[in-house]
């Protein structure tokens, strides 16, 4: 059926998962990279600050030299993935993007009650976040939408800056 591998073509598979470093999400990957391909089909996920050995994105920022930094042996399966024909398929995404701005009378308001959502500023575990891989997808949406292919999505001036995202301003009680 329309000359697709297992019939009605799909435009691409975005996850909510987070992958890391692994030997499990690494030969998850590899397989959901031969269906992926299969179907002729990209797959968009993400990867945070575990699939770089770290704690948070501030430590994954610090580090010096990010190219040689996937020479180090716990990233063998890994590049033995990237070096497979499937892996095309696959998209990796990060970081993490606000989801919306904390409930509050000075952000959000709620309504149908007094409610002020607990944030303390640099505190990130405390805010509600949203993986890349959607930010990217809706990238996508707009590219076909303007388009009809998803032709300008790589790059800041070729379509691929996430745009209006929620920015909390906070004070950090200093002076």
């Amino acid at each position: 059926e329309y000359d697709t591998p297992g019939g009605e073509p799909i435009a691409a598979a975005i996850s909510n998962y987070e992958f890391d470093r692994s030997p499990q999400d690494i030969a998850l990957l590899r397989n959901i990279s031969k269906v992926a391909a299969a179907a002729h089909m990209p797959f968009i996920g993400s990867v945070g600050p575990a699939f770089f050995g770290k704690e948070n994105m501030e430590e994954v920022a610090a580090i010096k030299d990010i190219g040689n930094y996937f020479d180090r042996a716990e990233y063998i399966k890994w590049k033995a993935f990237r070096d497979s024909d499937d892996s095309r398929y696959i998209g990796l995404t990060m970081p993490r993007v606000l989801g919306r701005l904390p409930y509050g009378p000075d952000t959000v308001p709620v309504r149908s009650f007094n409610y002020v959502e607990q944030v303390k500023g640099p505190d990130h575990e405390r805010y509600l976040w949203t993986n890349a891989s959607f930010a990217f997808a809706a990238n996508m949406v707009k590219s076909f939408i303007k388009n009809g292919w998803c032709v300008q999505i790589r790059g800041p001036q070729a379509g691929g800056a996430v745009t209006n995202l929620p920015i909390h301003l906070y004070d950090l009680g200093t002076g």
